[in-house]
């Protein structure tokens, strides 16, 4: 599949973020011949966030494979400056993986075609999503969560009686909370509950095996309504080709009929992908635990952002944009800041569609 995926006129480039996915793709190209590989890796300036960080993994690994690779280190004032280009540029409110623009716009020059390693999460760990599911504690604590968050406990139960796979899965705002004080009652009129649409895809699913269930959703939902769409929309504004040759249909196809059972194991998600890898990734990558490619939100909601995300979901601005209720701040933004960090992304998610609409609906 990676070779397949690498036939072009021009250099090939591949994200490199120390990860066993993109890690994979690069030394599957080396290792068969492939010659003046590109890669780029992603880093942030500041001591705090050095668990984001995985350049010096990737470095070592652009090094085995001999590469030749750029470092790009991300600032709090980078994401300032772009943070509006990225919005207009994905077209749809968007939070979540916006490192990956950094990556391209450092391509863009240097190269046409880009690998990354999108899929391996989908057809093997699943992002360990399994452990709900599969564990009662952790479907418990699951559900305490979203009891805590809905602060309804009767209508949380009730809910969770109608929709047991739906609820149980991650999700930033459930649809009580959504009912209470996320937003107005106009804003919500023919939604369907998100833990409806949930349910429905794991019902609909054919396949038995709990995992296989998640991965279906994934692939139904996530995988192309978000990473996908934002990988596909941030490598055109910066003239890049983005290729995803994990995702390859014969590849899927083969890796989806094996046993979930086999694929994943609870100590290895990726169990079968690293074993088959073994011969191509260092010690060092296979042994390293699971970063993601994520910003250091919450360092930087509480730094540079924090002025703009009191006026955006401050309760004035709110009451007068008639989408959010003006709850929102005293029930998120303002119990956030004084120390509930798990609401981190209840406040990133609604900041920036606060953004999106700003250039879109207001201009």
């Amino acid at each position: 599949a990676v070779l397949d995926w690498s036939m072009s006129d021009v250099g090939i480039a591949c994200s490199l973020s120390g990860g066993i996915d993109s890690s994979s793709v690069l030394g599957l190209l080396a290792s068969n011949g492939l010659k003046d590989i590109k890669t780029f890796s992603l880093g942030f300036k500041h001591k705090s966030e050095s668990f984001f960080d995985e350049r010096l993994i990737a470095r070592e690994t652009a090094l085995r494979w001999g590469t030749q690779h750029q470092e790009i280190i991300l600032k709090p004032d980078n994401l300032l400056q772009d943070l509006e280009k990225m919005v207009l540029s994905l077209d749809e409110p968007y939070g979540g993986g916006l490192p990956s623009w950094y990556i391209f716009k450092a391509m863009k020059g240097k190269t046409k075609v880009a690998l990354t390693g999108t899929g391996g999460d989908e057809l093997f760990g699943i992002y360990g999503h399994g452990r709900i599911y599969n564990n009662f504690f952790c479907r418990l604590r699951a559900n305490l969560k979203y009891m805590l968050l809905d602060r309804s406990p009767l209508d949380t139960i009730s809910e969770i009686f109608k929709f047991p796979q739906g609820y149980a899965y991650h999700r930033y705002f459930t649809q009580i909370m959504k009912k209470n004080y996320i937003f107005q009652k106009d804003t919500l009129r023919n939604i369907r509950p998100s833990e409806l649409l949930i349910q429905d895809l794991w019902d609909r699913s054919k396949n038995r095996d709990p995992l296989d269930r998640i991965a279906a959703i994934h692939f139904n939902m996530q995988l192309p309504e978000e990473f996908l769409h934002m990988t596909d929309k941030f490598s055109m504004a910066h003239s890049i080709e983005a290729r995803t040759p994990l995702l390859d249909h014969k590849l899927v196809e083969a890796v989806m009929s094996i046993p979930a059972s086999i694929r994943t194991k609870p100590n290895n998600l990726k169990y079968l992908f690293t074993e088959a890898m073994k011969d191509v990734l260092s010690d060092k990558v296979l042994k390293s635990p699971k970063k993601g490619f994520i910003l250091p939100i919450d360092q930087w909601l509480h730094g540079p952002l924090k002025e703009g995300v009191e006026y955006y979901l401050g309760e004035a601005y709110l009451r007068k944009q008639k989408i959010f209720s003006p709850k929102f701040y005293k029930s998120i933004v303002s119990p956030y800041f004084k120390g509930r960090r798990y609401l981190k992304n209840c406040v990133w998610t609604a900041y920036m569609f606060q953004l999106w609409h700003k250039q879109y609906c207001l201009n």
